[in-house]
């Protein structure tokens, strides 16, 4: 043992084989895949333009997701520079995801939550059919939008503030225990027990926001 130790050639071949196993095993736990709950399939990726990743819920490792592809309940989604996607709910309802955002898509209770942490979301419900609530949650703040509504919303990586248009229809927000209606061509800026609601001025007529080919 004491020859094989003062022996620089052994020496160096077994730091050496310890490196490239090392390595190996590096390599192929940063690029396995992440393995699916198994769950019921809750949403699709409906349209995709570059990077979009999703990670299963109690798992670290993010999988980019192809379009059409299934999202499950507590899927987190996310986007990259210059991405963006629609994911389709089960009952119809639109998320368009900008770039740079990131959600939780959460149908664990009799409502749907999405719960949004960062970047620029629009959420679009249509008439007719069966729908369960859509909550948009964010922090402590809660957004319910009734049928047949589009609105947008915003919110910085740092920022515990809420930003939101509703382009369509009504969104609910219960602020110091009391409902709030913001309605059709109103801005609304969400903080901690308060909110600050505007008419919208000025609307783009061409191109339509979020308008995907």
């Amino acid at each position: 043992m004491t020859a094989f130790l003062n022996n620089p050639k052994y020496v160096s071949g077994f730091l050496l084989g310890n490196i490239l196993i090392f390595s190996v095993l590096l390599y192929l736990n940063m690029t396995k895949k992440a393995k699916s709950s198994g769950g019921e399939t809750v949403a699709t990726i409906t349209y995709k333009n570059k990077t979009i990743q999703r990670k299963y819920d109690s798992q670290v490792i993010w999988d980019e997701i192809e379009k059409d592809g299934p999202l499950t309940n507590r899927d987190t989604i996310k986007s990259g520079e210059g991405s963006d996607a629609v994911i389709t709910l089960k009952d119809g309802t639109q998320i368009q995801l900008a770039e740079n955002s990131m959600i939780l898509l959460d149908f664990s209770g009799k409502d749907i939550n999405i719960n949004f942490a960062y970047g620029s979301v629009q959420a679009k419900r249509s008439d007719g059919g069966e729908k369960t609530s859509l909550n948009i949650k964010s922090g402590d703040q809660t957004v319910k939008l009734n049928e047949s509504s589009d609105v947008k919303f915003a919110k910085g990586q740092d920022n515990t503030s809420l930003s939101m248009v509703v382009d369509k229809g009504q969104a609910t927000v219960n602020i110091g225990g009391k409902d709030q209606v913001i309605g059709k061509d109103q801005k609304a800026e969400l903080g901690k027990d308060k909110i600050e609601i505007r008419p919208v001025t000025l609307k783009p007529l061409n191109p339509p926001d979020q308008k995907f080919f």
